[in-house]
């Protein structure tokens, strides 16, 4: 199903290999990478016309009929049409408080599907530049990725390239890289560090479901991946983000446990909670612990958002539009004027609030296409640890719905859509050791 142009391919090849590398940069550029590979896109469509009229066709034709395709279609129509119909119902029988109402702006409201669809769009590029060329990409994703742990370490102790102090410990500063927000970074570098990870790990196919050794892996491997995973733990932790101090710990137990033997896997559990129990004493990270302000502020914000779904089970009070009615419920409901305003801090909650029941199933059926799709790429176990680790930092983030962090899971989501189509690649292959 790969474009017959070579041509087509290596402009196809130059938009993708773009696009991945500014997926982990700002929103400004993530959106300056998504018009670069438009515009490849486009081009290598029209050489390819030029060139093989059939052949685009066809490669058309087979993306549109393969059934795995049309799954991910259904999950995120699903997911769009209940968002749509959480603000449709708002706009006819809106809820009040205090006389305010949601003000449902189409275009603006809507303007965040577009995300659920570009693994439609990526998936198929991914898919027509062929297997080395999307080695290649992968590799440069890898790799840039490397070199954001790297950097943010050492952000977290000088504060280039945005700096930020914390709060409490003013010689530091957040890891939030280029993002501009620590917990952007918390729910989208965990993706290429566990694929990172069982790249280090790759899988050898058999009957024992063991992982080859690291001698039979290629020198950047051997040396490189495991430096730039220690420096992303450290990174991770630089974040200051509780949840994934919490979370991190849970996906890296989950994948020890399917790698490891049934000895060695209680050892490296007790060896965990012996290090986070040690590590709690630290006076920084006790101080940060202890802290209770921003726990006070998002029981504020739970409790406004379940009363939004009690009122509005099936469509909630409008999707995104539970950050505005927050206001206007703290002002019915006699708090003090100044009281904190925001989303849910919380995922299922904003989820149930903003576009209820309807929206939650389709949440639901998102993930469980792209964990059924993960399945079969060479980093299922990764994959499945990263999602972990994800819906962990949902307790306290609502993560899904940040525009950053949707750059990466539709970019990811469009890795496992073209490994699901395209001929499968030998699982013992290591994407970082290919040539």
């Amino acid at each position: 199903m790969e474009l017959k142009s070579e041509l087509g391919r290596k402009i196809l090849f130059a938009g993708l290999a773009i696009y991945s590398v500014f997926s982990l940069v700002s929103m400004a550029v993530m959106n300056l990478g998504l018009g670069v590979f438009a515009l490849t896109l486009i081009a290598s469509i029209a050489v390819e016309r030029k060139q093989q009229m059939g052949s685009i066709l066809g490669l058309v034709r087979g993306w549109r009929k393969n059934r795995d395709v049309r799954l991910y279609f259904v999950s995120a129509f699903f997911l769009a049409l209940a968002c749509f119909l959480s603000l449709l119902v708002a706009k006819l029988f809106p809820l009040e408080y205090a006389g305010i109402h949601p003000e449902i702006t189409w275009i603006t409201d809507l303007a965040k599907l577009y995300y659920l669809f570009l693994p439609l769009f990526m998936g198929w590029a991914l898919v027509g530049v062929g297997e080395r060329y999307r080695n290649q990409v992968v590799k440069i994703w890898m790799s840039f990725a490397m070199v954001l742990f790297a950097l943010g370490v050492f952000q977290h102790f000088f504060g280039w390239p945005r700096p930020i102090h914390i709060p409490g410990h003013e010689r530091y500063f957040h890891a939030n890289l280029f993002m501009g927000h620590h917990l952007s970074v918390a729910s989208t570098l965990i993706f290429p560090f566990f694929m990172l990870l069982e790249e280090w790990f790759f899988r050898v196919k058999g009957k024992s479901n063991r992982f080859s050794k690291i001698s039979e892996l290629s020198k950047l491997v051997k040396w490189a991946v495991p430096l730039a995973l220690g420096l992303a733990l450290v990174m991770f932790y630089a974040t200051f983000s509780r949840t994934l101090w919490i979370a991190l710990p849970v996906g890296i137990c989950f994948f020890a446990w399917k790698v490891l033997d049934s000895k060695k896997r209680w050892l490296f559990l007790g060896g965990v909670v012996i290090l986070l129990i040690a590590a709690s004493f630290h006076p920084v990270i006790s101080t940060r612990v202890r802290d209770s302000f921003s726990f006070t502020t998002r029981a504020d914000l739970w409790r406004a958002n379940f009363e939004f779904f009690v009122r509005r089970p099936f469509t909630g009070i409008g999707w995104h539009h539970n950050l505005q009615m927050s206001a206007a419920y703290f002002m019915v409901n006699g708090y003090k004027a100044g009281t904190f305003v925001g989303h849910a801090h919380n995922l299922y909650l904003e989820i149930i609030a903003s576009t209820g029941l309807f929206g939650l199933g389709g949440f639901i059926v998102w993930i469980a296409v792209f964990l059924k799709n993960s399945r079969q790429t060479v980093w299922s176990l990764g994959l499945k640890a990263a999602m972990l680790v994800f819906l962990i930092n949902g307790i306290t983030q609502v993560n899904f719905w940040e525009s950053k962090v949707l750059h990466q899971l539709m970019w990811v989501s469009s890795l496992c859509l073209a490994f699901v189509v395209s001929p499968k690649q030998e699982p013992e292959r290591s994407i970082l050791s290919s040539g």
